[in-house]
């Protein structure tokens, strides 16, 4: 009798500790996104975290919690406002949670201070295996990479959302392994589905290719990797500045015909690729 009476008051004691310690924090409810971050904004600003909420949260924002997709990427939502003090507020309040909290506008022409704004970490991928730049992409900072276009290019968006301080971090581990990497407005990337498949030229049996052709093939040069990964291709090709643009001259023709359709063939990996005659 006394040892259940013994097992009762303990029983009764673990579980008032529990809802004294617990009661005020709530786990945030996991679910599939049903809509996207922009059809959920009602107002000017909108507080998200990148990274899934798996742990007990104060219940007031496990309520205001809400699953958005953003770049096809899986967010949790923590309210919208009109003011940008009360938008810091609850970023700065998630923060101290250690979660990865920023501010983001879907209103054009919305200023956000730097300190609370998110920003997406892309990286160059190599044009021979885009593929595989992903993987390794992924690998290097845990975060499932994608394909994306920016500035009419394709890169490897590394991170959707992040914080500043989070995206130097990034960037400067995805350099230090060899990427071309930088971080930039959410707003200007657009998400794909998958790289287009590489394509390999078919050798022309008349390329009318010539060192002397006045026809020339210039591959737009983005950056010192892409120049590495055009001549892995291209071990001949040289530098030089046309319109004020950095290109790498990969190849001459004696007809327009035979260049233009080169460059139809490379278009693919190397976007804004062209003819030029000199």
């Amino acid at each position: 009798m006394h040892s259940r009476l013994g097992l009762s008051v303990a029983l009764s004691v673990t579980f008032s500790l529990t809802l004294s310690l617990f009661g005020d924090r709530a786990f945030a409810q996991i679910a599939t996104p049903t809509a996207s971050c922009e059809q959920l904004s009602r107002s000017r600003y909108m507080v998200l975290v990148s990274n899934p909420i798996y742990t007990a949260i104060p219940q007031y924002l496990s309520i205001a919690a809400a699953p958005c997709t953003y770049l096809s990427q899986s967010v949790t939502s923590f309210g919208y406002f009109n003011s940008i003090d009360a938008s810091a507020f609850r970023v700065n309040q998630l923060r101290q949670l250690g979660f990865d909290a920023i501010a983001q506008s879907f209103s054009p022409g919305t200023p956000i201070p730097n300190q609370i704004a998110g920003v997406s970490v892309i990286a160059e991928p190599s044009s021979i295996n885009p593929m595989l730049s992903l993987q390794q992409v992924s690998a290097i900072t845990g975060i499932n990479a994608q394909s994306a276009a920016f500035n009419n290019r394709q890169v490897v968006l590394a991170a959707p959302l992040v914080s500043v301080n989070t995206a130097n971090n990034l960037v400067s581990s995805l350099r230090s392994r060899g990427f071309s990497s930088d971080y930039v407005d959410p707003r200007a990337i657009q998400a794909l589905n998958a790289f287009p498949p590489v394509v390999t030229p078919i050798p022309d049996p008349n390329p009318g290719n010539i060192s002397g052709g006045k026809f020339k093939l210039l591959l737009p040069v983005v950056s010192n990797a892409s120049l590495i990964q055009i001549r892995q291709e291209f071990p001949s090709a040289t530098t030089r500045l046309y319109q004020r643009k950095r290109y790498a001259q990969v190849a001459s023709y004696i007809d327009r015909f035979s260049a233009s359709r080169e460059r139809d063939r490379v278009l693919v990996r190397y976007p804004g690729s062209i003819v030029i005659l000199d």
